[in-house]
């Protein structure tokens, strides 16, 4: 009973890492693109 108790707050712990890794992941795009594209996007207008 404790090993499948354990095994739920290690899976839910994994889960909220993939989570915080994708968010950066997609945060440190997201900089990269309006650093190569905010000059000329600024410049259009």
């Amino acid at each position: 009973m404790y090993s499948s108790i354990s095994r739920k707050k290690r899976e839910q712990g994994q889960g909220l890492v993939e989570y915080s890794l994708i968010l950066v992941l997609v945060g440190l795009i997201v900089i990269a693109a309006l650093m190569i594209l905010g000059p000329r996007y600024w410049k259009c207008l």
